[in-house]
């Protein structure tokens, strides 16, 4: 238990047995395994176009051919963010639809100026459709080659930084530790083969943020629940990633709900003076809430308006219509959103669950449940928070898609992975290989599985 008596610089140093551990991680290997397994990965997704002609327009895509066997279904809403990160001034035109989230088109317009000069200058290519038809949304692909780049160099980093993450918050300790490094690689790749990413990973738009930020805020989490809550260089740190975070896409609020609600717990639990936890709550809500508030300002300023496209769809704005239809009407509303979300969530976290069990048993036949369980409580219980928050936030959305759904497995990859890690460090040399093959084993299913099968396509 922490002992919140201590000054809080000193409370920076506290960690938990896993977190020790990965103060030595520095074995590349993982690194080595997670990149060859997702370089085939998105080269698998590649092969293609495997969209029929006929179907392009109900399933909103646009084939791309490209040399050889290769091309993919670029995805109806790419044109737009193309078009954007070429001309961002656009976003203040009147209901334009990303006009309410500039931050991935503004750092993708940033990313765009250099690779603009090492290929040809292009004239935007700009559909007046909502949807695009497919014929547009193939055109706009070979206009916008420098947009186009960007987009992808933003996608495949927030994927590398998916597993940054993960592998900061499971990775063995053992500079030498081979059975590790292949558990952090396969819990990688279990994290990024997925239908989010075969949908979207070769289409500029906002999904990967959908398996990126549950990871962050099972950093932020742990990390506030550790002490960080009483430096304020984090304070500013967190605040203004979460705060440039929702410009971007607002799953980011989940990142911040879940450390107010670990202070909270603190709070209750007397482990934090309540002053300086308010206090410093508080400075990381305003934070958080600045970018946009900005931004929303000067939307209003130069046009007069502000556009929100997810509400004028009826996204979030579901709870208040129906509230007034009655509690009951509302309580029936939300229940029938978090059943559907569990329908569509479940599947796609079947391969996560695989490995979750393949640990449990293993450690369960070992009689190590109990050894494990103290290793890994604290993030273990942080990873299910999140997952739970974000079940929440999605449900309270109301937009029930597969996409959105994937976003409450990630902290569920993180579960797994920490008890892989603990499971091997438990074990003995040679019961160690059986079960690092059986995770390899479901990691690489997985990744052949979504490469081959059909679909999802946007």
């Amino acid at each position: 238990m922490v002992d919140w008596a201590e000054t809080p610089a000193s409370l920076l140093d506290i960690r938990s047995d896993v977190t020790r551990a990965r103060r030595h991680a520095g074995n590349a290997r993982s690194w080595v395994f997670f990149s060859l397994g997702l370089a085939l990965l998105l080269v698998g997704f590649l092969i293609g176009p495997r969209v029929a002609p006929s179907d392009q327009e109900p399933i909103c895509v646009g084939n791309i051919h490209l040399a050889g066997p290769f091309g993919f279904a670029l995805n109806c809403d790419s044109p737009q963010f193309m078009a954007l990160a070429t001309d961002p001034s656009a976003l203040l035109e009147r209901d334009n639809w990303r006009q309410a989230r500039p931050g991935l088109i503004g750092l993708a317009a940033l990313l765009r100026l250099p690779l603009a000069l090492v290929t040809p200058r292009q004239v935007p290519f700009v559909t007046k459709s909502n949807p695009p038809p497919p014929g547009d949304i193939t055109a706009s692909f070979w206009h916008s080659s420098s947009a186009y780049a960007a987009y992808i160099l933003l996608n495949i980093g927030f994927l590398l930084a998916g597993f940054w993450l993960l592998r900061d918050l499971i990775a063995s300790g053992d500079r030498n530790d081979v059975q590790g490094a292949l558990i952090v690689a396969a819990a990688g790749l279990l994290l990024v083969a997925n239908d989010v990413t075969k949908a979207f990973v070769w289409s500029p738009h906002t999904q990967m943020f959908n398996i990126l930020v549950p990871l962050l805020a099972v950093r932020a989490s742990l990390r506030a629940w550790q002490g960080a809550i009483f430096n304020r260089r984090w304070i500013v740190a967190w605040g203004l990633v979460i705060g440039f975070g929702l410009t971007a896409y607002a799953v980011f609020v989940v990142v911040l709900a879940c450390v107010l609600f670990t202070v909270f717990l603190a709070i209750v639990s007397r482990r934090v003076p309540v002053r300086v936890a308010l206090t410093h709550s508080a400075l990381l809500v305003a934070l958080s809430a600045a970018p946009y508030a900005l931004w929303y300002g000067f939307v209003r300023w130069k046009t007069g308006g502000f556009f929100i496209a997810e509400v004028s769809v009826g996204e979030v704005a579901w709870m208040v219509q129906s509230w007034e239809k009655g509690a009951l009407v509302f309580a029936s509303d939300l229940t029938k959103y978090a059943w559907e979300l569990i329908a569509l969530s479940a599947p796609q976290a079947a391969p996560v669950l695989a490995l979750l069990m393949w640990a449990l048993v293993y450690a369960g036949f070992y009689d190590r449940l109990g050894a494990v369980w103290a290793q890994t409580r604290l993030p273990v219980l942080a990873a299910l928070l999140v997952s739970f928050v974000t079940f929440a936030f999605y449900t309270c959305v109301g937009l029930i898609v597969d996409r959105l759904a994937y976003a409450v497995v990630p902290p569920l990859v993180v579960v797994a992975g920490l008890l892989s890690i603990s499971v091997v460090r438990q074990s003995d040399s040679k019961s160690k290989n059986l079960f690092v093959s059986g995770c390899v084993l479901i990691a690489l299913m997985q990744l052949v599985h979504v490469v081959v099968k059909d679909g999802p396509w946007s």
